[in-house]
């Protein structure tokens, strides 16, 4: 809007000398986002290796993943071992890439996603009233929600591709939340820290 005004004026611009605002990018939800998606990999890693000083660390990982997994007994197998959690929770957490990837850092998407141009649809989004989101976190935890339920009474167990559709289904809602609100959650601690 500035150089727009600038150019009204008859000042000319040149682009080098423009400066654009780029929320700072969010580090530590990166690294927590790369411990999801490779933490239950490295358990079987560390077995298949069969070092002994490495077994306590691929425990305390495949504790960590019982301690978190809903289905417990249904893994991939990685290595001729099990993955850390089921493969619900682990597509869940390519849920919360793909709304990590197209959301960017305030909306704008990341990398290549930039191009697609989301900002509208984000800005929409976090204007929506909360008990519409939270009806569409409803819909998107239900096949998931559905499928630990059965499993658990015993009535029906799904195959693997059922559970990686509710996962990442599941992970998309749970991201579509976390992602806009966390930005907003920032933007106004920056204003605070301002004045």
């Amino acid at each position: 809007m500035q150089v727009a005004v600038q150019q009204k004026a008859g000042l000319r611009v040149d682009r080098r000398d423009m400066v654009i605002y780029r929320a700072p990018r969010p580090w530590m939800q990166d690294l927590w986002l790369w411990i999801l998606l490779i933490g239950p990999l490295v358990a079987p890693l560390f077995m298949a290796i069969g070092w002994p000083v490495l077994q306590p660390f691929a425990n305390g990982i495949y504790l960590l993943g019982e301690t978190v997994c809903p289905k417990v007994g249904f893994h991939f197998m990685f290595l001729s071992y099990p993955v850390a959690v089921c493969s619900s929770c682990w597509s869940a957490v390519f849920g919360l890439w793909t709304v990590r990837l197209l959301y960017g850092r305030s909306g704008e998407g990341f990398g290549p996603f930039e191009r697609l141009r989301l900002e509208t649809f984000w800005t929409r989004w976090q204007q929506t009233p909360v008990e519409m989101k939270l009806g569409v976190l409803l819909v998107g935890f239900m096949p998931w929600a559905l499928d630990v339920m059965l499993t658990d009474t015993g009535i029906l167990y799904t195959p693997h591709a059922y559970m990686m559709f509710a996962g990442y289904a599941g992970g998309i809602v749970a991201a579509m939340l976390m992602f806009p609100a966390r930005a907003e959650m920032r933007a106004r601690m920056e204003r605070q820290s301002r004045g």
